[in-house]
């Protein structure tokens, strides 16, 4: 299983580490990981995975636990997938991050 780590501070998402090597087709191989700052604490995490080249944008929300989870096998067919994450509190309060592109090699 392959680790990509991502580091979420506030409303920004940034890739961390190697994203290199990529190859579309994986399925159950890769997971996102992801370094949440003290904005997140408390707050039911969900990554939305989207693959835009889909006639119809399709979203894949995916459950963060222990700040993890899988990648979906629905977005690694193409040669890009985007992420964004968004939490919640119980209180009502809701942060979404901005958008990252991950590439794979073709």
């Amino acid at each position: 299983m392959r680790t990509l780590k991502f580091r979420v501070k506030g409303q920004k998402l940034e890739q961390d580490g190697d994203f290199s090597n990529l190859i579309p087709g994986s399925s159950e191989y890769l997971q996102a990981e992801f370094e949440f700052d003290q904005e997140w604490n408390g707050m039911a995490k969900v990554a939305e995975f989207r693959r835009l080249n889909l006639p119809d944008a399709a979203c894949w929300p995916i459950k963060i636990s222990n700040n993890k989870c899988m990648v979906p096998a629905e977005v690694l067919s193409g040669n890009k997938w985007y992420i964004n994450v968004i939490g919640q509190s119980r209180e009502g309060i809701r942060i979404p991050t901005g958008r990252v592109e991950v590439r794979q090699d073709g």
